[in-house]
């Protein structure tokens, strides 16, 4: 932790992510829709638009309907320790009519019983805040997905001591009086940028993913897969070409 870091609250039960804060009216939903979107374009860029993707701490199943509905050659099984939780993902994921695509079940995140390098994606959001120890999480994430599989393992970021009170009252004005205190004690249990930067650095992600900052109110950690990242240089190398052939055309012309 930075000496200009606020100190983090631990062991605190609060609501997981922003899905669950209470909203005062119709903008705080639509704005709550707006960050889930904006987490699912995030996977997708990564490469999370086929095959088996563990979305761990589900909650409720917003982030999972949503992916399956954005990528339909995807499965998604989504954890979380709340049994509560699991049912009523289970509930909106038949009312979307994604049962097939979309599993649900009751697990410990922290330490799962699944093979090691199962998975061909981990999707991680709002969940690292949860956790007294943060390595451990991120160590059974990197047990649990393909060596070229994709991982997005996001969450609030813990503002510093001189931004604390204006990031309170910015971020937190879309929800009512008491969201604003659960989102308070969200960011309070997050993780600075220099606490992520360590993890990531003693972590066995080391090497093959990055740290991202999205803003001033998201962090964490990504990696595409190994099919996104050669497509995207591929599309790179192509459009090189074109334009080094539209170029030799365009010479022609004039000439």
């Amino acid at each position: 932790m930075s000496l200009l870091d606020t100190k983090r609250r631990v062991g605190i039960e609060s609501p997981r992510g922003e899905y669950e804060i209470e909203g005062s009216d119709r903008a705080a939903e639509e704005y709550r829709s707006r960050l889930r979107n904006a987490c699912i374009d995030h996977a997708l860029r990564l490469g999370m638009q086929e095959g088996v993707v563990l979305n761990l701490g589900t909650r409720t199943g917003e982030l999972a309907i949503r992916l399956a509905q954005c990528a339909p050659e995807v499965t998604v099984l989504g954890i979380d320790s709340s049994a509560d939780r699991i049912g009523a993902a289970t509930e909106a994921a038949e009312s979307a009519g994604l049962l097939g695509r979309i599993h649900f079940q009751t697990a410990d995140y922290r330490s799962t019983r699944f093979k090691s390098e199962y998975f061909d994606a981990v999707l991680c959001d709002g969940l690292m805040h949860q956790t007294e120890d943060p390595s451990t999480l991120i160590d059974e994430i990197a047990r649990l997905v393909k060596s070229d599989g994709a991982i997005l393992i996001r969450d609030w970021r813990r503002p510093s001591m001189a931004s604390a009170w204006w990031h309170w009252r910015w971020f937190g004005r879309k929800y009512s009086t008491p969201g604003r205190q659960q989102f308070k004690i969200q960011v309070e249990s997050s993780l600075s940028y220099s606490e992520w930067r360590a993890l990531l650095k003693h972590s066995q992600l080391q090497g093959s993913a990055r740290l991202f900052v999205e803003g001033l109110q998201y962090i964490g950690i990504e990696r595409p897969a190994a099919a996104s990242l050669f497509a995207g240089l591929a599309a790179q190398r192509e459009r090189k070409e074109y334009l080094a052939e539209t170029e030799g055309w365009r010479k022609n012309i004039r000439g």
